[in-house]
């Protein structure tokens, strides 16, 4: 892998290589720019690049990741992030959601559990609707109720749809969301919020009586609701009832056991109370103790007054005595020694047993006493119950969260909770720890259906926890919260499934993964790591362990210091290596150069202790402890062992409310004593010390504030009365307002890195020129800012207050920084630093308790050292600190250790020892106690560490070479087994279905999607989905795979070539960071002028000359004298003396000419343009005086004559709007991309929405008769409409004859003979102008009339309107859209942008130029754009990545596509090559590249060219497969995996692996081809036509004007390179044509006596599925079902039982097995495994009812008969003519294996086909058919083919016409005539090059299909060269290995070329 100038944050211009599938280290000191390389650049490039291999619907979700800033990166992979950050901060995200885990339980659950009923425990049962009726009867008699129909339950939607079809099917109310309501209302629901809807059934009072109408409500109820039904009964009472789950103690129905209802994320799973969250807001236990030392009666508790009272209650510690006595404890007893069953019934109550309690209320007037017997409610209660009504906000304290009394914690509802799997809950099994979990998975037992279903789930359950047992894991439970994770713990979750993945071909970057690891695990953790490379990835590592270093294969140095210190490899290569390399700071640690210091003693002395008493949370097991105070303490202990859990849950929280007074909730321990010897606690972290850049060192530290009140406190300032504020960049005053301090402007570029541009105005010094004159010692606040540490430190030497924080600065460290330097580009361990040197420099008491949580993260053994120091130092002042390490350097250095453990999880929580380093390391049991040994602890203190000699590295496993797949069951596959290589191309190949895209996409490349998928982050997944886990048992060596096939990518107008390769989105970025507004009127660029920026242009290009700065004022309308002589006083007040009134100079203190004047200009400033500052205080002047006065913020400089120096020179507009003077339009000031894209609704064009075209009425088409007058007939088209517009009678006509006279023309006229000013009134309306008409109606021998205004609209817009309708409803109606046509928008002229963003130039040119030009044109265009260099610097990335894509293009052979041309005209090979450009512009190496067919719509031609780009990715390290049956392809493939040997059931089966020259020597079906003893015959004799086809002056898409006879009653074959327009002339105007009327089809005279023209029909047979569901098949399709149904309904038993045909249909109730309704199977729904389909019990997968299956014909019944191949059946039923022609045929085009019961939905594509044609020739012919095939030998094997050209040649014998569009050489060359249209793509094609024989097109000069066409005939002289001439331009292929699984004997025949013909001849590129 190799990176070139990387200069992300402080890298300088890093240059690096290092080797691929290895585990690479990179290391340096803190901030040395090591993540800056390994995330932001190595790992930003790669995860970018494969984020666009994406499809634009994912990239949408997943955002756009920012190109860093390198020049090169070479050989990237995929990438994935395996960082330290919590993954998820969500209460609801627990270990088992984030490992997915959770999400396979609940499918176990829902799928294999056995329900049972919440209330009492008995088992769930189903009931019968008879059942509920006697229920109903029996519980609710004489009740008013309502019988309802749950259809909608928990779901979101508006269900519009659905309520009008209930309303329509008779229903009249509905119950929704609880509400009854009338369905013929006007109802509205929320889309996306979750409704339940109920349909009213019936409604009745429950009577015996009426028992048979309530058992048909029931009966209806439960149909509609799928087994489920409702009753509403009394006050709103509700019951449900299911046919399938109910208790049989009447407690009501079990909700359907699906995955959600086991999810605590859902609201159909969650707990009602918490909501799934497990725990509430209530009152602690804890947080009410207030010294557990005391007894309840001497105030242990805070809720009992000084006098014995229970607050806000009557009850008192008397009371409370009297329960104690009940129960046998004393409240004199200390709290702590109360048993724990005293506690519960003081907090939670005395349950049912009552007390009578004596009370008495006195007041200064009255006494009262009584008594009450009630339960004690407990504390707990008492306080819930006086905090609800009145919010007691000083309860709050006492309030935090608590598990939820409900659901015990377990978040789920009691129906979820009720459903047990072998005897155990869901919540049971979530809180076992891994380890126990795995164990409970590996027990399960499974038989029959159960494991079918049940296999594959366990399976993935125990494979994600094998990954988390592997990582060290194991002590986890399953329901920890996300958020209690530590950052390590986070990151070897996401490494535990990135190795259950089993990927390869990955970079995997790992920051720190040794962090929160005890050394015990880090072997564990390294192995992971190995194995991880060992399967082909690259994993980087930015680590400072030492091991890690070692166990490297490539180790990486990066420093030689921090920040401006470093970003340079210091030393690279292999650890040997850096290790010996004297200029690495590592390798001077590594060898023992030097060494983290060990102090030279412990610190002894007793100051004091605080002890913790029982602490008891998560795994902590009782915990008492001490911490020994003025020491160095660390807490270790292995991974999980509860070291956070003792410091950040116990001892933290007590010591912040204690000493700091926060609300930090409970301490989850008896006591801590001690507390008082401390008076604050401080912790000191990682985070960083600011979130924006405008925080740095200097003001994080306040050494800025010092800075400040030093400079405001020098003469100077005080003279100018600067305050301290004025020298601060964070607030107007001082700072420069153009880059509002910051020094720069950053221009976002959305997708590209963001680029920083030196403010114009302050040249990066950040202050006014006026603050920055202000100095001290010669520097101004700027300078100060640009000062390191070290510099700052000598500068201020003398002032105290200054050089204490820099000293301390210094002894951390962090002399190199600059005090200005933005926090955000600090490392967290130059962040922890700052904050220690913060501590440093206050004033130390003695009494303060720091605290540490692996302060080690990201620290190298230098920052180690010097974070110990400043430690230390900490300590030296009196202070304590503790700090929660595993770093065995801090270990040792510690004067304390206190060790947790033995284990993590359950098997920890325990202390295991404490003592000095020395007296943990004798410990024998302490891991500790091991690791300090192992590295020579337990010596005499102070001693030096030497490094420890190291074991042997492991022996590397072997890489994987293959992609291993095992027992893959996808389809029709039969547990195939095979190998394909890797980082090869290869070809997958076989007849038609026979397996080969089960095979490829449907297992390969699914696994290898679906598992990079569940690599990313949860986030992505939500919006990419889950992909079902292929049925295959092993499926090893898998990459990220992605597929390129020839789907079109969209149909929508709206997307174009350059948006989907994302030129535009470049574009567009381009236009607006350099884009020059101009006005869309009147052409003049509009810049933003600001007065310096003016001024500078002044005085540089009129230097010297006389001018006036004027104001424009803008003169109102009515403005009188009064107002002049107001203004003319107002600014002479302003000390203005004159103006410009209409040209001429005029002084204020005269009069106002007459009349008002025009224009008016008030004078600022008359001056010589020379003093900058002067022009510029003017321009400002005059800017705000224009806006003062109502007009733009103008300023006028006008050059006087050279004599007399009056104003009458050029005059320059300086606007500070960036608007145009001439007619006020304003360019935005914030240009947006969005700005520019005609998919936004601020960049589209208004009038055509962005479309470019409009849709408009045609004159030509609506006035359809011109030689009539228009309301006499001129208009005559079918529709109710149009008779009512053209009505001489009707509203129209009236109006327009009021119009006519008006406008003076003669409307009785012929159309033709009107004037075009009278057209365009008639069409277009008349505007807002306004008409009176006399309307007159005589009804009933009445005469009425009125008088209207009314507006004329215009008869062409009245259809518009119509046609648009409400929302676009009329579109459909043909009649309409028959008048209508589409032409460029008449405002954007097709250009699809508004005005404004059309306007825009770049180096000259527009936006809409560009994307005009095709990618050829755009590429040099561009690249001879004339920028500033200000323009070329923040443009250069943008220019560089349209060079790029645009390059990529080119090389696919795409250049003469325009930017604009719509997605939707592309060919399907056109789509393809575009994304094969996307991803060779990727250069993604390691990546599965899966393409099927891509020859499919390819030219011989084109082949090569496609081929060169395959094995160009395959070069790249890409491993390339495709499916395909091309000839050209298959040869030059590395590897041939050959699928058969049949089709359906006889195929799914390898017939053949290895080389090609191997499959050609094999006996399979390919091996044959190959050897040419497939090769298709040509005919000897071609047919004649019988006619012709008349196509004139054609001009679809590309084509130019084509003229073409296409004959009829023969075989034509249309071809053409892709692009030439072949489809445009067939689908787009051929099929149109015959469809309507506009076809002139002629016949000659032998066809039809006389010529002329006879009926014909057409069909379009296309290979898409004849069937989406699986009830279709081919005995249906092809009708042979409906005889052999006959047949059985004429059998004796038929006739007997009075069968019908229609009880054989598996479609109708009647017959079939109502258990899977016709299916055989059932469909066990697995969410994100593959489905599973068990077999029906009840038919056992017959699909019929056992009384239809008694009848039988000839010994078969009729689910036999389904079962039978076509063969089969066509020898049963031989001699029944119905039913053997449609069998028959199916036999003859080779589907004699399909079943007759196949479901339709498993044919491939040719077998679609091919079914589809039986069809049409199982019907009697009527007239001429003339058959149109696109494409017909897709997907088609050779032998295919010839079966395909038999049915033609069948078709063509009854004297039909085929014609085909295709480019297969066997197939044009089996054609009677051939059309090729060409001669090349795009712009240059279009063109008719070739029409006749094949014979005569090979002759035909120029002619690309003649030259293979000649080779294909053996025309020798004609034939186009080898395809070895071109393939041997190619570098050399590498060596292929292996042989053939099936060698054949025969050899390839003499003469027949080892590689085929379709190769590119001269001119090819042309």
């Amino acid at each position: 892998m190799v990176v070139k100038g990387a200069r992300e944050h402080n890298l300088k211009g890093v240059d690096l290589a290092f080797p691929r599938d290895t585990l690479t280290t990179f290391t340096g000191v803190s901030g040395s720019g090591k993540s800056s390389l390994a995330y932001h650049t190595i790992y930003q490039e790669g995860q970018r690049r494969f984020l666009e291999s994406l499809s634009s619907y994912a990239r949408q979700f997943l955002g756009r990741m920012e190109k860093p800033k390198v020049d090169l990166v070479e050989g990237l992979s995929p990438t994935v992030s395996i960082d330290q950050k919590q993954g998820s901060h969500s209460a609801r995200s627990t270990v088992g959601t984030l490992t997915e885990v959770s999400d396979f339980l609940r499918l176990l659950w829902s799928r294999l559990g056995t329900p049972s009923c919440p209330e009492c425990g008995a088992a769930i049962e189903a009931w019968s609707p008879d059942k509920v009726v006697d229920a109903i009867l029996a519980d609710h008699g004489g009740v008013a109720a309502m019988v309802l129909a749950p259809v909608v339950r928990e779901r979101k939607g508006e269900y519009r749809k659905e309520l009008a079809e209930w309303a329509q099917k008779g229903f009249v109310r509905a119950r929704i969301d609880g509400v009854v309501r009338r369905l013929d209302e006007d109802i509205q629901l929320q889309r996306y919020a979750y409704h339940t809807i109920e349909l009213v059934v019936d409604r009745l009072t429950i009577d015996p009586a009426e028992r048979s109408r309530l058992a048909e409500a029931v009966e209806q109820a439960v149909q509609l609701g799928e087994g489920s039904c409702a009753l509403v009964f009394g006050n709103d009472q509700y019951r449900l009832f299911s046919t399938l789950r109910s208790c049989p103690n009447g407690h009501g129905a079990l909700p359907e056991l699906e995955p959600r209802l086991f999810s605590f994320n859902s609201p159909i799973g969650a707990c009602p109370t918490c909501d799934g969250l497990g725990e509430t807001f209530g009152f602690a236990p804890e947080l009410l103790v207030k010294d557990a030392s005391k007894s309840l009666r001497e105030g242990a508790l805070h809720v009992f007054t000084d006098d014995g009272r229970l607050v806000y209650g009557r009850l008192t510690i008397e009371h409370l005595a009297e329960v104690g006595r009940a129960f046998g404890f004393d409240v004199d007893t200390p709290w702590h020694k109360l048993p724990a069953k005293a506690k519960k019934i003081v907090l939670h109550g005395s349950g049912k047993q009552t007390f009578e309690f004596r009370w008495k209320r006195q007041s200064a007037m009255f006494t009262t006493t009584g008594s009450d017997r009630i339960a004690f409610p407990g504390l707990l209660g008492h306080l819930e119950n006086v905090y609800r009504p009145s919010r007691a906000r000083h309860l709050d304290r006492f309030r935090a969260a608590v598990p939820c009394s409900a659901c015990q914690g377990t978040r789920l509802g009691p129906a979820a909770r009720a459903v047990s799997f072998q005897g155990r809950s869901l919540p049971e099994i979530g809180e076992l720890s891994v380890d126990a979990a795995l164990a409970w998975v590996r027990g399960i037992e499974l038989a029959g259906n159960a494991e079918r279903i049940g296999r594959d789930i366990k399976k993935e359950i125990e494979r994600r926890l094998c990954f988390l047992a592997d990582v060290g894991l194991g002590y986890l439970t399953l329901s920890r919260r996300a958020a209690t994770l530590s950052g390590g713990e986070s990151q070897r979750i996401r490494l535990a499934a990135q190795v259950g993945a089993g990927l390869r071909g990955i970079l995997y970057v790992l920051d720190e993964p040794s962090i929160g690891l005890h050394a015990r695990d880090q072997e564990r953790l390294l192995r992971t790591l190995e194995a991880l490379r060992d399967r082909g990835n690259t994993v980087v590592v930015v680590e400072h362990d030492e091991e890690t270093m070692r166990r490297s294969d490539f180790l990486v140095d990066v420093g030689p210091f921090a920040g401006a210190h470093g970003g340079e490899v210091t030393a690279a290569g292999a650890p040997d290596d850096v290790l010996a390399n004297p200029a690495s700071l590592t390798g001077r640690y590594l060898r023992g150069e030097l060494v983290v210091p060990m102090p030279k003693t412990r610190r002894r002395d007793d100051r004091g202790r605080l002890r913790i008493v029982g602490a008891r949370h998560h795994n902590l097991q009782g915990v008492d402890v001490d911490v020994p105070l003025g020491r160095f303490v660390a807490v270790t202990g292995v991974s999980g062992s509860g070291k956070s859990t003792l410091v950040h849950h116990v001892l933290v929280p007590a010591l912040q409310r204690d000493l700091m007074g926060a609300d930090a909730g409970p301490s989850h321990c008896e006591r801590i004593e001690g507390i008082e010897q401390l008076d604050k606690i401080v912790e000191i972290d990682q985070a960083p010390i600011g979130r924006t850049p405008r925080s740095n060192p200097a003001t994080y530290t306040d050494l800025w504030t010092h800075v400040r009140d030093l400079f405001a406190m020098l003469p100077e300032s005080k003279l100018r009365q600067y305050e301290k504020g004025r020298f601060s960049f964070n607030v107007p005053g001082g700072r420069c307002e153009a880059c509002e301090g910051a020094g720069v402007t950053t221009l976002e570029m959305n997708f590209l890195a963001p680029v920083e541009v030196v403010c114009d105005e302050c040249g990066g010094a950040r202050f006014h020129a006026e603050t920055l004159a202000i100095r001290w010692n010669g520097k101004s606040v700027h300078d100060v800012l640009e000062m390191t540490v070290d510099e700052a430190a000598a500068f201020f030497a003398d002032l105290p207050k200054l050089a204490r924080g820099l000293v301390a600065l210094q002894d951390v460290g962090l002399g190199y920084l600059k005090l200005g330097q933005p926090s955000t580009t600090l490392s967290g361990g130059e962040a922890q630093r700052v904050k220690l040197a913060t501590e440093l420099q206050r004033p130390a008491t003695g009494k303060t308790f720091y605290v540490l949580d692996e302060p080690t993260t990201g620290l190298h053994f230098h920052d180690v050292a010097r974070l110990l120091n400043s430690l230390q130092r900490l300590v030296d002042a009196g202070n304590s600190v503790l700090v929660i390490e595993h770093n065995l350097d801090v270990v040792r250095a510690a004067d304390w250790l206190i060790e947790l453990g033995p284990e993590g999880g359950s098997g920890g929580g325990r202390i295991v020892c404490t003592g000095t380093p020395e007296q943990v390391a004798a410990h024998k049991t302490a891991p500790t106690g091991a690791a300090l040994r192992a590295i020579g602890i337990g010596g005499k203190p102070g001693a030096a560490f030497v490094p420890a000699a190291r074991a042997q590295k492991p022996q590397q496993a072997p890489r994987p070479t293959t992609i291993t797949v095992r027992g893959a069951r996808t389809h029709n596959l039969q547990a195939v087994d095979c190998d394909l290589p890797l980082g090869k191309f290869s070809v997958l190949t076989g007849p038609s279905g026979s397996g080969k895209s089960s095979l490829a996409f449907d297992t390969i490349f699914q696994e290898g999607q679906r598992r990079f998928l569940e690599s990313m982050s949860t986030y992505a997944r939500r919006f990419l989905g889950r992909m079902d886990q292929a049925p295959v048992d092993r499926l090893e060596g898998l990459g990220p795979a992605i597929a390129i096939d020839q789907k079109r990518t969209t149909r929508s107008p709206r997307s174009t070539v350059a948006t989907t390769t994302e030129i535009h989105d470049y574009l567009r970025l381009l236009f607006a960071r350099i884009g020059r507004a101009h006005c869309p009127t009147h052409g003049q660029e509009l810049v933003a002028w600001s007065p310096a920026k003016a001024a500078a242009r002044c005085v540089e290009d009129w230097a010297g000359a006389r001018a006036y700065v004027l104001a424009p004022i803008v003169v109102p309308a009515d403005a009188a004298t009064a107002w002049l002589d107001a203004l003319k006083q107002e600014w002479q007040q302003a000390g203005y003396a004159r103006a410009l009134v209409d040209g001429q100079e005029l002084r204020l203190d005269a009069a106002w000419p007459q009349p008002r004047p025009q224009e008016l200009l008030l004078v600022i400033d008359r001056t010589t343009l020379g003093e900058r500052a002067r022009v510029a205080d003017a321009i400002e002047q005059a800017q705000a005086a224009a806006k003062a006065h109502g007009g733009p913020p103008a300023a006028i400089v006008q050059l006087a004559q050279a004599s007399g120096g009056s104003p009458a020179g050029e005059r320059h507009w300086f606007r500070a709007d960036a608007g145009c003077h001439l007619c006020d339009y304003k360019a935005p000031a914030d240009v947006h991309p969005r700005w520019f894209s005609f998919n936004h609704h601020s960049g589209a064009c208004t009038s055509c929405l962005g479309l470019g075209d409009v849709v408009v009425c045609a004159e030509e088409l609506l006035v359809n008769h011109p030689e009539l007058p228009v309301f006499g007939g001129g208009i005559q088209h079918q529709g109710a409409g149009f008779s009512f517009l053209t009505n001489p009678q009707g509203y129209y006509a009236e109006i327009a004859a009021v119009l006519a006279e008006r406008h003076g023309f003669d409307l009785d006229k012929p159309w033709r003979k009107l004037p075009a000013r009278a057209k365009e009134l008639l069409l277009r309306g008349a505007g807002d102008e306004r008409f009176e008409v006399v309307f007159k109606k005589v009804e009933d021998g009445k005469r009425r009339e009125w008088r209207m205004q009314v507006a004329w609209k215009g008869l062409a817009r009245q259809v518009e309107e119509w046609f648009r309708g409400k929302d676009g409803e009329n579109e459909a109606d043909e009649r309409i859209a028959a008048v209508m046509r589409s032409q460029p928008c008449p405002d954007c002229h097709g250009e699809r942008l508004q005005p404004g963003p059309r306007a825009v130039r770049v180096g000259g040119a527009r936006l809409p130029e560009l994307l005009a030009c095709t990618v050829d044109d755009a590429f040099a265009r561009l690249a001879a754009l004339k920028l500033t260099a200000t323009e070329q610097r923040i443009a250069a990335d943008v220019r560089k990545e349209l060079a790029n894509r645009l390059s990529f293009l080119r090389e696919t052979g795409l250049g003469y596509l325009t930017l604009e041309r719509s997605a939707a005209t592309l060919s399907g090979g056109e789509a393809q090559r575009i994304r094969l450009a996307t991803q060779l512009g990727n250069k993604l190496v390691g990546v599965l590249y899966v393409l099927d067919e891509p020859t499919v719509g390819l030219h011989p031609r084109d082949t090569e060219r496609l081929l060169r780009t395959l094995l160009e990715l395959r070069d790249l390290g890409n491993t390339v497969l495709a499916v395909e049956h091309d000839e050209v392809m298959v040869r030059a493939a590395d590897f041939v995996l050959d699928m058969g040997p049949g089709a359906g059931r006889r195929g799914g089966r390898i017939v053949a692996s290895g080389a090609p020259a191997a499959i050609a020597q094999s006996d399979c079906l390919t091996g044959r081809w190959l050897r040419g003893e497939l090769a298709l015959p040509t005919p000897e004799q071609r047919r004649a036509p019988k006619g012709h086809v008349a196509l004139r002056d054609v001009r679809v898409h590309n084509l130019q004007g084509v003229d073409v006879d296409v004959p009829l009653g023969v075989f034509t074959a249309v071809t053409g390179v892709s692009g030439s327009g072949k489809s445009s002339l067939v689908m787009d105007a051929l099929v149109p044509a015959l469809k309507g009327d506009g076809a002139e089809v002629v016949w000659h005279d032998d066809a039809q006596e006389g010529g002329g023209e006879r009926e014909h029909a057409l069909v379009v047979v296309d290979q898409g599925p004849i069937g989406s569901s699986p009830a279709s098949n081919p005995a249906t399709y092809t009708g042979a079902f409906t005889p052999i149904r006959e047949l059985f309904a004429q059998t004796p038993m038929a006739k007997q039982k009075g069968f019908t045909p229609g009880r054989f249909s598996f479609h109708v109730a009647e017959g079939r097995c109502g258990a899977c309704e016709g299916k055989g199977q059932l469909q066990v729904e697995m969410h994100f495994l593959a489905d599973v389909w068990v077999t029906c019990e009840t038919c056992r997968g017959r699909r019929y009812n056992s009384e239809t299956l008694t009848v039988e014909y000839r010994g078969k019944n009729i689910a036999q008969v389904l079962a039978m191949e076509v063969d089969e059946a066509l020898a049963f039923f031989g001699n029944h003519k119905h039913i053997v022609r449609p069998l028959q045929l199916l036999h003859d085009v080779g589907l004699g294996y399909l079943t007759l019961g196949q479901p339709a939905n498993t044919f491939s594509g040719g077998e679609a086909q091919r079914i589809k044609l039986c069809a049409e020739l199982a019907r009697r012919p009527r007239e001429h058919t003339i058959y149109v095939l696109d494409e017909p030998t897709t997907g088609l094997h050779v032998d295919d083919v010839q079966k395909l050209l038999a049915v033609l040649d069948r078709l063509l014998q009854r004297g039909d016409s085929v014609v085909v569009i295709e480019h297969h050489l066997d197939v044009i060359a089996a054609a009677d005539h051939v059309l090729e249209l060409g001669p090349e793509a795009g712009v240059h094609g279009g063109r008719l090059v070739a029409s006749g024989t094949p014979e005569a097109v090979a002759a035909t000069p120029g002619s690309h299909t003649g030259r293979f066409l000649a080779r294909r005939l053996g025309l020798a002289e004609l034939a186009a060269p080898d395809a070895a001439a071109v393939v041997a331009e190619e570098p050399a292929p590498k060596a292929r290995r292996g042989k053939a699984t099936k060698a054949g004997k025969g050899k390839v025949p003499k003469g027949k070329a080892a590689k085929p013909a379709a190769t590119a001849g001269d001119g090819d590129d042309a």
